[in-house]
C-alpha cells in the first residue's frame, strides 16, 4: 500500500473500531436497563392503547400491517391515496388548479376549527392543511404517517380534480 492509500485504509479502521465500541456501550447499556426500557414501553402501550379501525365500507381494500395487529391500515402511499378519494369526509375535498399549478383546498376539512357558520372559500392547500389530514387520518386508524406519502396521495387525488381556472 501508499502512503495515502495506507492513511485511508488506517482512518476506516479507526472509524469502525469506533463504531464497534460505540455499539458495545450501547448494548451494555440497554442490558444494564433493559427491565426498566421494557417496563416504560409496557406503561406506555397501556396509556395509549392504539384506535381501532372503524370498518366502513371504502376500508377493504387497504393493505394491513400484519406485523402489528392485522386490523391496522399500512400508512403507505396507496392506502393514503385510497383514503383520500374513497372516503366520505375526505373525497373531493382537493383539487388542482391547472391554471395555477397550485393543490387546492376546495371544501373545509372535516373535524376542522374554523365555525361551521362561517362560509368557506377555496383556498391553496397548506402545510396546515396537511396536518389536519395527517391528525384527522391517525385518529382513524393510520400510525405513524410519512407526510411525504402523505403529500403524494393528497397531489394525485387533487389531480384526479383538476380544472383550469379563469386568469
Amino acid at each position: 500500500m501508499k502512503g495515502a492509500e495506507r492513511q485511508r485504509w488506517l482512518a476506516e479502521m479507526r472509524f469502525w473500531r469506533s463504531l464497534d465500541a460505540q455499539i458495545d456501550r450501547f448494548a451494555a447499556e440497554y442490558q444494564k436497563n433493559r427491565s426498566r426500557y421494557q417496563r416504560v414501553a409496557k406503561a406506555r402501550r397501556k396509556r395509549f392503547p392504539p384506535m381501532r379501525v372503524q370498518a366502513l365500507s371504502w376500508q377493504g381494500d387497504f393493505d394491513l400491517d400484519y406485523a402489528a395487529d392485522g386490523k391496522t391500515p399500512l400508512p403507505s402511499a396507496a392506502n393514503l391515496f385510497l383514503a383520500l378519494t374513497e372516503a366520505d369526509e375526505l373525497s373531493g375535498i382537493v383539487g388542482y388548479d391547472l391554471s395555477r399549478h397550485r393543490v387546492m383546498l376546495k371544501a373545509q376539512l372535516p373535524g376542522s376549527w374554523f365555525p361551521p357558520e362561517q362560509p368557506f372559500e377555496m383556498r391553496p392547500f397548506s402545510r396546515d392543511d396537511l396536518t389536519a389530514v395527517q391528525a384527522y387520518l391517525e385518529a382513524r386508524g393510520f400510525r405513524r404517517i410519512s407526510r411525504r406519502e402523505l403529500f403524494w396521495a393528497v397531489r394525485n387525488a387533487a389531480r384526479q380534480n383538476e380544472w383550469r381556472s379563469e386568469p
